[in-house]
Protein backbone atom coordinates (compact mmCIF):
# COMPACT_ATOMS: atom_id res chain seq x y z
CA UNK A 1 0.00 0.00 0.00
CA UNK A 2 1.31 3.42 -0.97
CA UNK A 3 0.77 6.38 1.35
CA UNK A 4 0.10 9.91 0.14
CA UNK A 5 0.49 12.64 2.73
CA UNK A 6 -1.40 15.86 2.13
CA UNK A 7 -1.67 19.01 4.18
CA UNK A 8 -5.24 19.74 3.17
CA UNK A 9 -7.86 18.24 0.88
CA UNK A 10 -7.56 14.52 1.49
CA UNK A 11 -11.12 14.01 0.30
CA UNK A 12 -10.29 15.88 -2.92
CA UNK A 13 -7.37 13.51 -3.55
CA UNK A 14 -9.66 10.54 -2.92
CA UNK A 15 -12.23 11.83 -5.41
CA UNK A 16 -9.55 12.56 -8.03
CA UNK A 17 -8.01 9.09 -7.72
CA UNK A 18 -11.45 7.46 -7.77
CA UNK A 19 -12.13 9.38 -10.99
CA UNK A 20 -8.91 8.04 -12.54
CA UNK A 21 -9.78 4.49 -11.49
CA UNK A 22 -13.28 4.88 -12.91
CA UNK A 23 -12.03 6.18 -16.26
CA UNK A 24 -9.40 3.45 -16.59
CA UNK A 25 -11.91 0.74 -15.76
CA UNK A 26 -14.53 1.60 -18.37
CA UNK A 27 -15.05 0.27 -21.88
CA UNK A 28 -14.66 3.83 -23.15
CA UNK A 29 -11.00 3.85 -22.13
CA UNK A 30 -10.47 0.50 -23.84
CA UNK A 31 -12.02 1.91 -27.00
CA UNK A 32 -9.82 4.99 -26.75
CA UNK A 33 -6.73 2.77 -26.47
CA UNK A 34 -7.82 0.85 -29.57
CA UNK A 35 -8.29 4.08 -31.55
CA UNK A 36 -4.88 5.39 -30.45
CA UNK A 37 -3.29 2.05 -31.33
CA UNK A 38 -4.86 2.14 -34.78
CA UNK A 39 -3.48 5.61 -35.48
CA UNK A 40 -0.13 4.47 -34.11
CA UNK A 41 -0.05 1.51 -36.49
CA UNK A 42 -0.96 3.81 -39.40
CA UNK A 43 1.91 6.09 -38.41
CA UNK A 44 4.32 3.17 -38.23
CA UNK A 45 3.20 1.92 -41.62
CA UNK A 46 3.80 5.41 -43.05
CA UNK A 47 7.23 5.45 -41.43
CA UNK A 48 7.98 2.01 -42.84
CA UNK A 49 6.97 3.10 -46.33
CA UNK A 50 9.25 6.11 -45.97
CA UNK A 51 12.32 4.28 -44.60
CA UNK A 52 11.73 0.66 -45.71
CA UNK A 53 13.11 -0.43 -42.35
CA UNK A 54 11.20 -3.30 -40.68
CA UNK A 55 12.78 -2.30 -37.37
CA UNK A 56 10.15 0.49 -37.19
CA UNK A 57 7.50 -2.12 -36.32
CA UNK A 58 9.69 -3.64 -33.62
CA UNK A 59 10.44 -0.26 -32.04
CA UNK A 60 6.79 0.78 -32.00
CA UNK A 61 5.63 -2.55 -30.59
CA UNK A 62 8.29 -2.46 -27.87
CA UNK A 63 7.34 1.08 -26.87
CA UNK A 64 3.59 0.39 -26.91
CA UNK A 65 3.79 -2.83 -24.94
CA UNK A 66 6.40 -1.45 -22.58
CA UNK A 67 4.57 1.76 -21.75
CA UNK A 68 1.11 0.28 -21.41
CA UNK A 69 2.28 -2.65 -19.31
CA UNK A 70 4.50 -0.46 -17.12
CA UNK A 71 2.17 2.51 -16.69
CA UNK A 72 -1.35 1.10 -16.70
CA UNK A 73 -1.33 -2.58 -15.81
CA UNK A 74 0.29 -2.68 -12.33
CA UNK A 75 -2.27 -1.52 -9.78
CA UNK A 76 -1.92 -0.75 -6.09
CA UNK A 77 -3.94 0.50 -3.17
CA UNK A 78 -3.36 4.06 -1.99
CA UNK A 79 -3.87 5.40 1.51
CA UNK A 80 -4.36 9.17 1.66
CA UNK A 81 -3.38 10.67 5.00
CA UNK A 82 -4.56 14.22 5.65
CA UNK A 83 -2.21 15.90 8.12
CA UNK A 84 -4.80 18.50 9.21
CA UNK A 85 -7.37 15.81 10.03
CA UNK A 86 -5.63 12.75 11.45
CA UNK A 87 -8.92 10.88 11.86
CA UNK A 88 -9.63 11.10 8.13
CA UNK A 89 -7.60 8.45 6.34
CA UNK A 90 -8.90 7.67 2.88
CA UNK A 91 -8.20 4.53 0.88
CA UNK A 92 -8.48 4.02 -2.87
CA UNK A 93 -7.96 0.66 -4.59
CA UNK A 94 -6.78 -0.17 -8.12
CA UNK A 95 -4.78 3.02 -8.71
CA UNK A 96 -2.09 2.63 -11.41
CA UNK A 97 1.25 2.14 -9.65
CA UNK A 98 2.97 4.82 -11.72
CA UNK A 99 0.42 7.45 -10.64
CA UNK A 100 0.62 6.28 -7.03
CA UNK A 101 4.42 6.52 -7.07
CA UNK A 102 4.37 10.05 -8.50
CA UNK A 103 1.77 11.16 -5.95
CA UNK A 104 3.76 9.57 -3.15
CA UNK A 105 6.95 11.38 -4.12
CA UNK A 106 5.42 14.83 -4.55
Amino acid sequence: MTEIYTIYGGDMWREALNGVVTILGTNTFTTLMRIVSTFGVLGVVAGFIKTRNPLEFVKWTAMYVGLTSAMLVPRTSVQIIDVTDQAAVYEVDNVPSSLAAIAHIT
